[in-house]
């Protein structure tokens, strides 16, 4: 028994010193729109086409930014969102603020599965399979 509490406690510390090892700072590519992969909403698909080519830079001042090779109009209002923002990464989520106000703009959790970055946009069904580009 006292084996058993002794592997269970090293696994436990052994996968929290693998979290808190991930590094999110850098260039984060959109691989691929997980969901949704329709939307009937004509300026929510333009959105998402952009979105669909669209790279995030998470940079270690904490400032973010969200380029695209095909920057529709719909995205614009997202990356000039971003760019008001400075993020933070605890608990495998990054949480954009807003510089002026300080106020909470999104969340976006970060999950990891085989070999997989997913990132899940919190109160969205938005989820994006990205990989670094750095």
């Amino acid at each position: 028994m006292k084996k058993l509490l002794i592997l269970i406690f090293l696994t436990l510390i052994c996968g929290a010193v693998n979290a808190q090892e991930f590094n999110i700072v850098g260039k984060w590519e959109v691989k691929e729109v997980i969901s949704p992969k329709t939307v009937e909403n004509e300026n929510m698909q333009n959105m998402m086409n952009g979105l669909s080519e669209s790279t995030f830079h998470l940079n270690k001042d904490q400032k973010i930014k969200i380029t695209s090779t095909n920057p529709t109009q719909g995205l614009r209002y997202f990356t000039m969102m971003a760019d008001d923002a400075v993020w933070n990464f605890k608990d495998n989520t990054i949480t954009l603020v807003d510089k002026k106000t300080k106020g909470l703009m999104m969340k976006i959790f970060v999950t990891t599965k085989d070999d997989k970055t997913i990132f899940t946009f919190y109160e969205s069904n938005l989820i994006l399979e990205v990989v670094r580009k750095d």
